[in-house]
């Protein structure tokens, strides 16, 4: 059978219960100031995902500019090209016309029958 109880596990439980409503009280405080520090700690990542989203933004941006500007430069030099090749071809033909026109007839021809065999 059961012995005598223990001196403390005489006392009446009520100041068990105290100590057990204080261990509650701190930890819903723990518990309130978790959260709080959980929102902080949110907001703070969120602002910081905001400034990096937004430097990413800016240097994409600015590398997109230059990659168009490059592009538009090249593009630029290529449409001057291709005008110095129609001008010096234009007096290739002016000048090959002038001194052996049947030559430039007969190359004519040739490359128009070129032309038709490949399209047909």
């Amino acid at each position: 059978m059961a012995g005598p109880r223990p001196e403390h596990q005489n006392r009446p439980d009520n100041t068990n219960n105290k100590s057990l409503g204080s261990e509650r009280g701190d930890s819903t405080a723990d518990v309130s100031a978790l959260r709080e520090e959980v929102d902080r700690l949110s907001q703070q990542l969120s602002e910081y995902v905001s400034t990096a989203g937004s430097s990413v933004h800016d240097m994409a941006k600015g590398s997109l500019g230059e990659a168009v500007s490059a592009m538009t430069a090249k593009g630029q030099d290529a449409v001057a090209g291709m005008r110095d090749v129609r001008d010096n071809l234009g007096r290739a033909i002016d000048t090959s016309l002038k001194h052996r026109p049947y030559t430039t007839l007969a190359l004519a021809f040739g490359m128009g029958l070129l032309f038709g065999k490949l399209a047909s």
